[in-house]
């Protein structure tokens, strides 16, 4: 009988070892299915997105502005142009502000120049707003799944919403 003990405790052992085997193969095995499970299939070997998204192929129709404590849904309709050139155009009320910007499609960033507007009339408090939170913007996140908001120019806290016009 005390041989039949030794060889279940032996089998035991073996079973314990082969799992304690197992296990360390898992952990060694685990971050590389981490790794493989992440998509980085818009990052190049560099770290910059593929193919960016182009923010200035397009005309940009403001939807929402956050100023200071201020939010605002602006009833006018108020269109951002950014051309390839590196100008812009962004149509008020009643003026039109202009200027130069520096977009970094790769990192997202985008910077304007000071802005100069004309003086034909008076603007509303959003127009004014818009022209406030432009001037201060550092970075720009674009909707990549639906229902999101197409174009956030931050300013943080600020922001302003844009969608294609």
């Amino acid at each position: 009988m005390s041989a039949d003990f030794y060889s279940s405790a032996e089998y035991l052992g073996n079973i314990y070892k082969k799992k304690e085997m197992i296990n360390k193969l898992l952990l060694l095995l685990l971050p590389l299915c981490l790794l493989l499970a992440c998509d980085n299939s818009d990052i190049d070997d560099m770290g910059n997105v593929k193919n960016p998204i182009d923010i200035t192929q397009a005309d940009w129709r403001v939807t929402e502005v956050k100023n200071g404590e201020t939010v605002s849904n602006p009833a006018s309709v108020y269109v951002l142009e950014l051309n390839e050139d590196g100008t812009f155009e962004i149509r008020l009320d009643v003026n039109t502000c202009i200027g130069d910007y520096t977009v970094d499609l790769n990192n997202k960033r985008i910077t304007f120049d000071p802005i100069g507007c004309t003086e034909a009339c008076c603007d509303s408090s959003s127009a004014m707003d818009i022209t406030a939170v432009l001037g201060t913007v550092v970075r720009y996140d674009i909707a990549q799944a639906p229902g999101d908001v197409p174009l956030i120019f931050w300013a943080e806290p600020n922001y302003i919403n844009f969608t294609q016009n």
